[in-house]
């Protein structure tokens, strides 16, 4: 009678498990090639939908995705949440070379229908990369220094050769949130804790590094 409870026991809370905490059995990954170098690269994310639904069905998973509408977000967090939905496509990811997203399965009520952490522990990691010139990113990296990292405050800029370049401030969804021309520093203290992507662009050239802001 003990081992029958127990095997009922891991047949109803092994799912729930893998949805909540085992790491799914791989993530999609969809590349695009970085043709200027900046860190941005245009995601067709209508056609990746497109191309996915038709190889859960032909590439032996064998899932009928038909009859289900996709949620798209940029983290586990959002996703979790529902917030920050990402919904344009072409989708610029800011994320330089690499940025994990997370798909949500909305049933429409026709076709066939599967458990939903089913679904969600095969299917809802993506990850969206960008490849482009290494060297040429390397290169500028030793021409620009952002610091504090994390920063709270003033976050200082220092190109090395004294030229004039422009910055910008994304947060993780895209929007542009601070941009100007040549400054020894940038406030950021109106800036709410979390990840941003800075752009610097001189000469011709763009670097974009990941900063923190913690206050």
């Amino acid at each position: 009678m003990v081992k029958k409870y127990i095997l009922l026991f891991f047949i109803f809370v092994t799912p729930f498990l893998s949805a909540q905490g085992v790491p799914p059995p791989g993530c999609q990954v969809y590349t695009v090639f970085d043709d200027n170098n900046d860190g941005f690269a245009p995601f067709d994310l209508d056609t990746y939908f497109l191309e996915f639904r038709n190889s859960a069905l032909t590439t032996g998973t064998g899932y009928d995705l038909s009859g289900y509408l996709f949620e798209f977000y940029p983290s586990e967090t959002d996703y979790n949440q529902g917030t920050n939905q990402i919904t344009s496509s072409p989708y610029t990811n800011i994320v330089s070379y690499e940025q994990t997203c997370f798909l949500k399965f909305i049933y429409s009520g026709t076709g066939p229908v599967y458990d939903e952490a089913e679904l969600g522990y095969t299917f809802a990691c993506h990850k969206l990369e960008t490849t482009n010139n290494l060297t040429t990113i390397k290169q500028t990296q030793d021409l620009i220094q952002l610091y504090p990292n994390p920063v709270s405050n003033y976050l200082n800029i220092k190109h090395k050769q004294e030229t004039t370049f422009t910055t910008s401030i994304y947060d993780i969804n895209g929007r542009l949130l601070i941009s100007g021309n040549a400054t020894a520093s940038i406030d950021v203290s109106e800036l709410k804790n979390g990840i941003y992507l800075v752009k610097v662009a001189a000469d011709g050239k763009e670097f974009t590094q990941k900063i923190t802001v913690a206050h």
